[in-house]
């Protein structure tokens, strides 16, 4: 039989498949997916075999997959595991709390999801939260392959305070500002009194109270300090005290009271920095006490002086020829010394004496001065004349007001002897003496000469007083002016006192009216004479139809309050100094002044210079100068010094000496003769001394000695001694006083450029009557007429090769 056999081809591949996965870090193993016919063979990295059809692996990798079908074919595949590890990249940052930044946002990054713990249990999933608190914060970022990674954040605090302190100071007169001193670390802002602010650090400050300080630092956080800045204008109470110069005390001690340091000044330049200082000149001293703040105060000190001469008179007589004494009388304010022949003294007013002679009396005053006079005691002659040329000198003393006569006819003359049996009384003179202002003083010297040449002088005392106050002319009566109306100050308001015009103060008061349109200027014209005599009247203006008024004073300063100067120095505004007046263009315009001046006083003479300055709607305002002259230049004589030898019959006479000076134009010259003992046979020597002294105390003094002796003995060369004459001669002035006009005349006794001026009370040129070359013997006539219709005391000046002659001329229209 046969059989047959079918053998059949079976190559089907069992077909495998083979899947992996993806290991990360929250996936440690993966299960290996394999599929196909048969049994199944894995094989992979690190010698992993695995016969599971799913095995689980934990290592990444290639993994081969072989399945062996049932009919021995076999198929193969790969499965791959991947090792995902990356970590997410977490970063973070934090910041710092500062007073200005009271909350942080922390910054974080990284791929995945957010987590962040930190001080007192902060937690929070947000990726950039807001936190309050300083410390220490950290993130952790979870990725999606559950890698995570972790990061810090520090938040710091800042909360340093800048420290700010403050410190001030003490305003005072001389310190107008303080700068004040700020610290701390940061910027400034000060704030104060009025308003105050700054953001330097050290500003300038110019008003006392309290300073705030507030430093704010970098990190806004603030700190305040204040400072105090104190006001210290205490003035320092300034006091001062002066006194009298009198003959005997002859120096005044200045006594200053203050708190500080002392500065004095006064006349002539007068300055010290002493407490209490000694002076020996009268006028105003002035006191500035600074303390130790700036500030100052003053005081015034008055030098005053009384050297009032007590007014010495003395008479004598004759011998009484029974009791061969004779009483002698004397006269004067004060205590009494005699002193005569063979040694006599006494200090009884009318004491007995019994020696004819010369007897000097000195009265000594309470204020110290002395003055002398003599009296003359003639011998006893029982038989021819025995009578004195001089009975009485009465009056003695005569009071007259300023406006009455003094010539002899009025006041007396000396009452003289009429006896026949003495020589015939046949010659008098007198000069008078004038000191003191209230009253002046007059002290008329006589001298009385009899044929025999017999010469007896005596003395009389005329005090002229002022009892009269001045009368003022032309006072305008009162008016109602419209606001730009005001009338100006008049210029022909004077006053009459005692024969001379007095100046007029004048003095305007601005009363305020209901409302701006209106007010009142009470405008007084005072006239005060040099005796204190015042006399004053009113003119009321009523203004109305002003504007408003304007804030601004029209005089700012009316610098320089007091001046001294030198006299014959101009005091013209111009040399002195006007007032400040306001520039405001708000105002109306400054367009007008005047001043006046009041003179009073001797030694300084003061000058009060009251100023009155009005604006375009005539307002007006016054304010004072003082202005003081002073004199410390002597007088110059015309006669110089010399010594010369003559014959007995070549005696020179004596000269008619003159005197210049800078300041007085009324100089006497007076001159004493002492003789010496001796005839022509022995020699003898005449002293005479010429001296001149101004109304200041300066004084010069010239001395001419001539030494006499007979012919014989005389050198030739010296027998007539050769005195220049003086340039000018036969000075007159006529009429003077006068009304209209007054002839001055001269005569050249040499030839040369001469000049005649003519000046006011006050120094000042009013007048040139001659500038031109003369002659020698040259006679000049020159007339003076006054443009002014004021009477007036005016100074001439005549000047011939520096030679000068002054002389003073009053103007009684």
């Amino acid at each position: 039989s046969t059989a047959s056999a079918q053998v059949n081809l079976d190559d089907q591949t069992p077909g495998a498949t083979a899947e992996g996965g993806v290991l990360n870090c929250s996936v440690s193993s993966i299960m290996l997916h394999g599929t196909g016919n048969g049994t199944y063979a894995w094989s992979g990295p690190n010698g992993f075999t695995s016969t599971e059809q799913n095995p689980s692996v934990g290592a990444a990798g290639t993994y081969t997959l072989v399945v062996t079908g049932a009919n021995g074919c076999t198929s193969t595949a790969t499965a791959q595991v991947e090792q995902d590890a990356e970590v997410p990249g977490a970063t973070a940052q934090g910041g710092t709390l500062n007073c200005n930044i009271s909350e942080i946002m922390l910054l974080a990054t990284g791929n995945g999801t957010y987590s962040w713990t930190g001080p007192n249990g902060f937690t929070s999933t947000e990726q950039n939260p807001v936190v309050t608190e300083a410390g220490s914060y950290v993130l952790t970022v979870t990725g999606a392959n559950g890698c995570t990674s972790t990061a810090n954040a520090t938040v710091n605090l800042d909360n340093t305070l800048p420290g700010a302190q403050a410190a001030g100071g003490t305003l005072n007169c001389s310190i107008s500002e303080i700068t004040l001193q700020g610290t701390g670390n940061g910027t400034y802002s000060w704030s104060g009194p009025a308003g105050f602010t700054s953001n330097d650090q050290n500003p300038t400050v110019s008003a006392p109270g309290s300073y705030t300080l507030l430093v704010t630092g970098s990190n806004g956080c603030t700190s305040t300090a204040t400072a105090d800045v104190e006001q210290d204008s205490t003035v320092p109470g300034a006091q001062a005290f002066g006194g009298t110069l009198t003959c005997a005390a002859t120096s005044v001690t200045l006594q200053g009271v203050g708190n500080g340091t002392f500065a004095w000044t006064g006349p002539n330049g007068f300055s010290s920095t002493m407490q209490n200082v000694t002076v020996t000149e009268v006028g105003t001293y002035t006191l500035t006490v600074m303390g130790a703040n700036g500030c100052t105060s003053t005081a015034d000190a008055i030098v005053d002086q009384n050297i009032t001469a007590p007014g010495a008179q003395a008479t004598g007589g004759m011998l009484d020829c029974t009791t061969h004494t004779a009483v002698l009388h004397g006269y004067g304010n004060g205590t009494f010394a005699w002193s005569g022949p063979n040694g006599f003294s006494s200090t009884m007013q009318n004491p007995e004496v019994a020696d004819a002679g010369t007897y000097t009396l000195v009265v000594t005053g309470a204020n110290g001065c002395t003055s002398t006079a003599t009296a003359s005691v003639l011998p006893e002659e029982c038989g021819g004349c025995e009578a004195p040329i001089i009975i009485s000198c009465a009056p003695a003393v005569t009071t007259v007001e300023c406006d009455a006569s003094i010539d002899p006819e009025d006041i007396g003359f000396p009452i003289l002897r009429k006896d026949t049996e003495c020589p015939l009384v046949n010659y008098f003179n007198y000069y008078d003496e004038f000191s003191g202002i209230c009253p002046i003083t007059v002290i008329r010297h006589w001298t009385f000469r009899d044929e025999a040449g017999n010469e007896e002088t005596c003395t009389q005392t005329i005090l002229i007083v002022d009892t009269q106050a001045p009368v003022l002319m032309n006072v305008p009566e009162d008016v109602t002016v419209i606001c730009s109306d005001v009338p100006e100050v008049p210029k022909n308001v004077w006053a009459s006192d005692c024969k001379n015009t007095v100046d007029v103060e004048v003095n305007d008061v601005l009363i305020a009216g209901p409302d701006e349109s209106t007010y009142t200027i009470e405008r007084t014209f005072t006239a005060t004479d040099a005796c204190g005599n015042t006399a004053s009247a009113t003119q009321v203006i009523s203004v109305v139809g002003c504007k408003t008024a304007c804030e601004t004073p029209i005089i700012i300063s009316c610098a320089p309050a007091e001046t001294t100067v030198e006299c014959g120095t101009s005091i013209d505004p111009e040399d002195i100094g006007l007032p400040v007046t306001r520039k405001s263009p708000d105002c109306p315009e400054v367009n007008f002044f005047t001043y006046e001046d009041l003179i009073s006083g001797t030694c300084p003479v003061t000058v009060k210079r009251t100023w009155t300055i009005s604006d375009a709607d005539g307002n007006a305002e016054n304010c004072v100068q003082m202005i003081y002259i002073v004199d410390t230049e002597a007088p110059m004589l015309s006669c110089m010094d010399y010594e010369v030898t003559v014959d007995c019959d070549a005696i020179p006479e004596a000269e008619k000496c003159s005197a210049t000076d800078n300041c007085d134009s009324d100089m006497e010259v007076f001159m004493t003769e002492e003789t010496g003992k001796g005839d022509c046979e022995s020699g003898y020597t005449i002293t005479r001394t010429y001296t001149a002294a101004d109304a200041c105390g300066n004084t010069a003094t010239t001395v001419q000695i001539i030494h006499v002796i007979s012919g014989g003995n005389a050198p030739k060369a010296m027998q007539t001694p050769v005195i220049d004459p003086a340039p000018i001669t036969h000075v007159q002035v006529a009429p003077n006083p006068f009304r209209k006009h007054s002839t001055i005349s001269f005569t050249s006794e040499v030839s040369g450029r001469a000049t005649v001026v003519l000046m006011d009370m006050l120094g000042h040129q009013v007048a040139t009557l001659m500038d031109k070359d003369v002659e020698k013997g040259a006679k000049i006539n020159l007339e003076f007429k006054p443009e002014s219709e004021s009477g007036a005391l005016f100074f001439y000046r005549i000047t011939l090769n520096n030679y000068h002659t002054t002389g003073k001329i009053m103007y009684r229209p």
